[in-house]
């Protein structure tokens, strides 16, 4: 059994898992902190995108995502910890860039693109994160990047 964590422990794996997703690493930097199978939600135009109903192939999509756009990064504006619901919940704004391989066009468009986005992490009872919903407009983002709105998925999947 895992120790009982509270709001501010939980809220800080949340704020890692968030940071590892920013900085690209491998799922396995945080598979201790992810129930297998998690479910990934999100309302995204694109139906490539749409497929990727678990956190782990969010992930791998996300790591390829930083490949085509090496500065993507969330900052965060506002936190905050639901106890009731066990959920961490992070507003902030994607700024991204498109200046390397792998993007859904041949060459880079050295486009940004500046989005808000607002991602909710569940717990449960053993301090496991069981779901991620994100709420993000990708078809603004595409749009912005100078991608086509559907099948704008990156490269190789």
């Amino acid at each position: 059994m895992k120790k009982h964590l509270g709001r501010v422990e939980r809220l800080k794996i949340a704020l890692g898992v968030q940071s590892a997703m920013d900085e690209g690493q491998g799922f396995e930097t945080i598979a201790e902190y992810i129930e297998a199978g998690a479910p990934f939600h999100w309302n995204v135009n694109d139906s490539k995108l749409a497929s990727k109903t678990t956190v782990k192939t969010y992930w791998v999509w996300h790591k390829r995502f930083l490949q085509a756009c090496p500065d993507a990064k969330l900052q965060i504006h506002h936190r905050f910890y639901d106890d009731k619901k066990k959920e961490a919940v992070f507003m902030g704004t994607m700024k991204a860039t498109n200046t390397g391989p792998g993007g859904p066009v041949p060459e880079p468009t050295g486009k940004t693109s500046v989005t808000e986005v607002v991602l909710v992490v569940t717990f449960n009872s053993d301090q496991e994160i069981v779901c991620m919903t994100k709420i993000w407009n990708d078809a603004c983002a595409y749009r912005d990047l100078g991608w086509p709105v559907e099948g704008a998925t990156t490269s190789e999947e």
